[in-house]
């Protein structure tokens, strides 16, 4: 089942010797369900902030927020290749060793292997299988979200075997750890602090076993991704400016940008999806691409109109002619340019489709594409590349039968295609229907065919396992037959027929006039939906998520996803930030001609940046404590430490204690078996609380009219390791957050540009 959540209880308040240890796994059978309990458990956490502590200003909890921020990481992950040459030879040698003893089964012909991604402890991400061979390809992405703040390394873990014969058991200290039967071929340890100053690293990274031998080399890239988020009202001027469609503010962004397209691209879908407003978002764009209001070469925009049907406007019947063929002319060259392009509007609907249509392209697609590269068929029919004229008939009839068949699935899914898309895919037509239509009568299927299959179902058909559609990539002889099936079926979608170019594709011919009919009936049924059911409705699962996170506080609001889709809009909000400051032209804000709504934007974009630049150092500050009195707060700690020792020994028997960093902070105590008391030592409140807000934590506790005991048994079962726990683990009380240790990450590198450097 593709939707599982599993609950980690890192931190209970129960009784010690009923201590459960196992985690919660729930199944959900749909995305829908899926979002909706995220959304549920993810409001009984507490959000990650950091900020003033309200008690050292005199406020009162809840009233205040400034100055407040959270820090959100994400974590990239590629794996391209491995190779494993001496293991590939260990391996066969023992399996030769095993048979020689039990006599059994004959040898396999290749030993299997797959790579796990581990954070911390936690299993996080799993490739596909493959035979180990010299070279193992498996070009496989990650991306980890919403990463515990103080995660010190990752591990990238080959192992050997069938991954689906495993066990989950409990160690002595410390999480879940799933035990595998498989073996461990090797390792990569990344540590986080490898990540901080650079954008991204690609290189071969050694793979060593357990005896700390290199037994091969994995290519990977990863990139490590923080952003600073201020609290959600800090955006709302910004985000005001984004949604006033009539400024064409985006567009000009795109120009501005250029070569950082795609990542605006995706960053201004997420952005307009989180406010539901991105149905008009795209239909402004593709108003503006068909009318080319800020193409760089502007169109022709005389449109064919009764003026010119008049004989007094020009002086003869030739003249008119000829203008009408030269308006023929320049309307067939732009219609055929239609959408071909990258433009912004081409990449954010391309994203959009992949997630509005996901569940739409597998229930179409999906079971026939994997039984495709199951059977791996021969359907080579370039006579140059084809033995004999006998099979490459036996190859034609193989070809003709499985594009059918697509085509068939395709054609009878008209009213399964998600009716975000169809209102958008309307709203293309009726654009391109007034700007063409007199000119070409084709243009009212190319112009939804453009996009629908030249950019969805052709790709899908192409590469399936970037659309989830496999989990591999499909063998050579494969991506051939779905190579030439995608290629039959982007001439169906121009309405065009083989012979120009590649006459050995010519007997596809009568596949496209036979099925040139059922595709403008196609086109028609995906266009055929009215505004009100065009209008995006709220799931039903939605609401009680939604109710939920409307009774909270806002500050415990503060990075809580939206529904649908799961997405963070002040996040995406510092993301634009951020983006357009590093990669915007040098001295824009003294342009002459800048656009003001632009120069409204630059400016906000500065003003974001510069209170996150005070925040983070503000944050840095507290950190240091005063050069002179530090030795006198060491050595106060450091009593108050030996005090505390005999208090928690005559109270639990705990693990020995390392020596901690010290800190104005309490100090987590590992593993105790009794009942938990917390000692009563205060220093004064610090200028800056480096924890999660409390009174985010007491709005949440007073909605649940829940109680929290400082006498109730706390079963701690973090691993003891280092690093503090993140606060939507468990318990946010002592949560130690160092920045100077990301000063780095998220000030130096993040305002390279203020300094005069370049990125």
């Amino acid at each position: 089942m593709p939707y599982c959540l599993a609950i980690y209880p890192h931190y209970t308040v129960q009784v010690a010797a009923s201590r459960r240890k196992r985690p919660m796994i729930l199944c959900l059978e749909t995305r829908v369900a899926y979002e909706a309990w995220y959304v549920l458990l993810r409001a009984l956490t507490v959000p990650e902030l950091y900020g003033p502590e309200q008690n050292a200003i005199g406020l009162q909890p809840g009233q205040d927020t400034n100055g407040m921020f959270r820090i959100e990481q994400q974590l990239l992950v590629k794996i391209t290749e491995a190779k494993f040459a001496h293991v590939l030879t260990e391996a066969d040698s023992l399996e030769r060793a095993k048979l020689k003893r039990k006599s059994a089964r004959p040898p396999r012909s290749t030993t299997d292997v797959y790579i796990d991604v581990v954070c911390g402890q936690d299993l996080r991400g799993r490739t596909a299988i493959k035979p180990c061979t010299n070279n193992v390809m498996w070009a496989t992405n990650f991306i980890f979200k919403d990463l515990p703040s103080m995660l010190n390394r990752i591990a990238i873990i080959a192992r050997i075997g069938n991954p689906g014969e495993q066990e989950w058991t409990m160690i002595a200290h410390g999480p879940y750890r799933n035990l595998q039967h498989d073996s461990v071929l090797g390792k990569v340890n990344v540590t986080m602090e490898e990540l901080e100053d650079v954008e991204s690293v690609e290189k071969w990274w050694p793979i060593i076993d357990n005896s700390n031998k290199v037994v091969g080399q994995m290519l990977m890239r990863l990139s490590l991704q923080e952003t600073v988020v201020l609290m959600q009202d800090e955006y709302k001027e910004l985000s005001a400016l984004l949604h006033n469609f009539d400024n064409s503010l985006t567009t000009q962004i795109a120009q501005l940008l250029g070569p950082e397209l795609r990542q605006l691209s995706d960053v201004l879908l997420d952005i307009f999806q989180s406010t539901d407003h991105v149905h008009d978002w795209l239909s402004n764009l593709i108003e503006e691409e068909i009318d080319g209001i800020h193409r760089e070469t502007p169109p022709l925009r005389m449109r064919f109109s009764g003026r010119l049907q008049s004989t007094d406007s020009y002086e003869n019947a030739e003249q008119r002619e000829l203008l009408v063929r030269d308006l023929n002319r320049s309307a067939n060259q732009e219609a055929n340019l239609l959408f071909r392009g990258n433009s912004l509007v081409t990449k954010a609907l391309d994203s959009h489709m992949r997630r509005l249509g996901s569940e739409y392209l597998e229930n179409v697609l999906g079971s026939r594409l994997r039984k495709i590269a199951e059977k791996d068929p021969d359907c080579e029919v370039d006579p140059m590349r084809v033995r004999s004229a006998e099979q490459g008939e036996r190859n034609w009839s193989t070809l003709l039968n499985l594009t059918s068949s697509i085509w068939k699935a395709i054609s009878d899914s008209a009213e399964l295609c998600p009716y975000g898309l169809r209102a958008l895919f309307r709203h293309i037509r009726s654009c391109a229907e007034d700007r063409y239509g007199s000119f070409i009568r084709t243009v009212r299927y190319t112009s939804v065919s453009g996009f629908l299959f030249l950019r969805f179902f052709c790709p899908a058909i192409l590469n399936p396992q970037l659309f989830g559609l496999t989990t591999d990539l499909p063998p050579d002889r494969t991506k051939r037959t779905l190579t030439l099936i995608a290629k039959s079926l982007n001439a169906l979608a121009n309405m065009a027929k083989f012979g120009t170019k590649e006459t050995w594709m010519e007997p596809m011919n009568k596949f496209l006039t036979s099925a040139t009919p059922d595709f403008r009936n196609f086109i028609d049924k995906i266009c055929d939906v009215s505004t009100s059911q065009a209008s995006v409705t709220m799931e039903p699962q939605y609401a009680t998520p939604m109710q939920i996170k409307n009774r909270l506080a806002p500050a415990a609001r503060e990075g809580l996803p939206t529904l649908p889709f799961l997405l963070d809009p002040s996040k995406l909000l510092s993301d634009l930030t951020e983006l357009w400051m590093s990669h915007a032209p040098a001295n824009l804000a003294d342009e002459p001609d800048l656009d003001p709504t632009v120069k409204d934007f630059h400016t906000l974009c500065t003003n974001l940046r510069t209170k996150t630049k005070d925040c983070l150092s503000s944050a840095e500050q507290a950190e240091k404590p005063n050069g002179k009195l530090e030795p006198k707060w060491q050595q106060v700690l450091k009593e108050q430490q030996q005090k505390l020792q005999p208090v928690y020994a005559s109270q639990y028997t705990a693990a020995p204690v390392q020596d901690p960093e010290l800190t104005a902070l309490p100090q987590p105590v590992d593993e105790p078996s009794g009942t938990f008391v917390e000692p009563e030592a205060h220093h004064g409140p610090p200028p800056w609380d480096r924890r999660p807000s409390a009174f985010a934590h007491a709005n949440l506790k007073t909605m649940t009219d829940s109680t929290n005991s400082s006498s109730a048994s706390v079963d701690i079962m973090d691993e003891t390791r280092t690093r503090a726990t993140s606060s939507r683990d468990g318990s946010t009380k002592n949560r130690l957050f160092d920045f100077g240790r990301r000063k780095g990450r998220v000030g130096d590198r993040a305002y390279a540009h203020d300094e005069g450097n370049d990125h």
